[in-house]
């Protein structure tokens, strides 16, 4: 399409002499429609896969309260420590 773009403006003179104005026109939504389709697409992914994401963050969070909860009623850790461990878990997935 950049191509398109850039010969069409390069050459505006030749273009509008040889009166074809309407097939660069042409040439050019068609190169926007390709690019708008693939955009489109990459779009869904993206979204999909931040929904993923998401979905697998919260649910992680979710098993390590259940996790230290039971670890908490046999004695075996504090709930200062299962905060700590979830501020952590958090940083390191917030930034990666």
């Amino acid at each position: 399409m950049t191509q398109v773009c850039e010969e069409a403006f390069g050459n505006i003179r030749t273009v509008k002499s040889f009166a074809n104005e309407k097939e660069e026109i042409h040439k050019f939504e068609a190169g926007s429609k390709l690019v708008q389709a693939a955009e489109f697409k990459k779009m869904l992914y993206q979204a999909a896969f931040t929904f993923c994401q998401q979905v697998f963050l919260y649910m992680s969070m979710v098993i390590v309260v259940k996790v230290g909860i039971t670890m908490y009623q046999d004695k075996k850790t504090t709930i200062g420590a299962i905060s700590q461990f979830l501020f952590f878990m958090l940083l390191v997935l917030w930034n990666a």
